[in-house]
């Protein structure tokens, strides 16, 4: 099918991609319980019914209330599933791999000439470091805790910690000089030290350098690091899973 509007359902919100000529061309991060917030996209967006919809999504009950209010308004709506994504994996579980990663993969492939290693990187509230091999082939990877979570667990399980909006990994900055700053270099340093050794173990796999895409919400965090690893280019995409989302759809009948 080809889909109006894609939908990657997260753990913490839905991202909405319209899609117009083949691409998808504009971003909506919405709360993934909210049908006014819905209603009120679509308007923005001046889109009525019935509507095309493909659907991705790691949280069925989100997805299950999703699907029944596009429903009531008479669209089309197509889950997206495992067996949709036509990326070969080398994995023990391939129906437990998180479908955003295969996604993710799925829409990389198709932006590099055949036969170059991959690495993708999703920054959400869980961080992937994927790896798909010269061949095309989906290996797997790692999976940390996101620089959210980590901001809500160090607030949530001490007393007085505060909760702060992680920024930006920030090479000049060695120290914090007061909690709020030491809580935002321990988060940044933890998201960028384990991506960067991730990414340099890697980059050992193959005698081809890779090329990394880094995407998810918190993209922008690690947007213009330096990586040790020696990388044939970077691409820094918030809409590569939901352009995933779109060429999965296109692939369905």
């Amino acid at each position: 099918m080809t889909p109006d509007v894609v939908v990657d359902i997260g753990n913490t919100r839905l991202k909405w991609g319209r899609c117009l000529g083949g691409a998808v061309t504009e971003l909506a991060s919405l709360a993934g319980d909210r049908p006014d917030e819905w209603d009120a996209q679509l308007a923005k967006w001046e889109l009525g019914a019935p509507l095309n919809w493909a659907v991705a999504s790691v949280q069925p009950e989100w997805q299950q209330q999703f699907t029944r209010w596009a429903e009531s308004r008479g669209d089309r709506v197509a889950a997206i599933a495992h067996a949709h994504v036509p990326v070969p994996t080398d994995v023990t579980e391939r129906e437990r791999v998180g479908i955003d990663r295969l996604l993710n993969a799925l829409a990389a492939l198709v932006r590099v000439p055949a036969g170059w290693p991959l690495i993708v990187i999703g920054v959400g509230t869980a961080v992937t470091v994927d790896y798909v091999d010269p061949a095309g082939v989906f290996r797997g990877g790692a999976i940390l805790p996101g620089p959210w979570m980590m901001a809500h667990a160090l607030h949530e399980f001490t007393a007085k910690l505060p909760l702060v909006e992680p920024q930006p990994f920030d090479p000049d900055r060695p120290i914090g000089r007061n909690t709020r700053e030491a809580i935002e270099l321990g988060i940044q340093s933890a998201v960028f030290g384990a991506a960067d050794t991730l990414v340099w173990n890697m980059s050992q796999l193959s005698d081809l350098k890779p090329v990394l895409f880094v995407t998810g919400g918190g993209a922008d965090l690690l947007r213009g690091v330096g990586f040790t690893a020696d990388l044939e280019g970077a691409v820094y995409d918030p809409l590569l899973t939901l352009d995933g989302v779109r060429l999965a759809a296109e692939s369905v009948t």
